[in-house]
């Protein structure tokens, strides 16, 4: 279920929150994925000792 969905789901549909929940959610998964990407990325070097702080 996307997140938008589960906001509509709710009770009190509506709310003036929603739209700034769905944003903020919206840029935390963003961000995840972004660290996710870069730490498989730092894993890939040769050097990833070094990376270790970073990852």
């Amino acid at each position: 279920m996307l997140i938008q969905e589960m906001l509509l789901a709710h009770p009190r549909e509506g709310s003036p929150a929603a739209e700034a929940l769905l944003t903020l959610v919206e840029a935390a998964h963003d961000c995840s994925q972004a660290c996710t990407a870069c730490a498989d990325a730092c894993t890939a070097e040769e050097a990833v000792a070094d990376l270790r702080g970073c990852i």
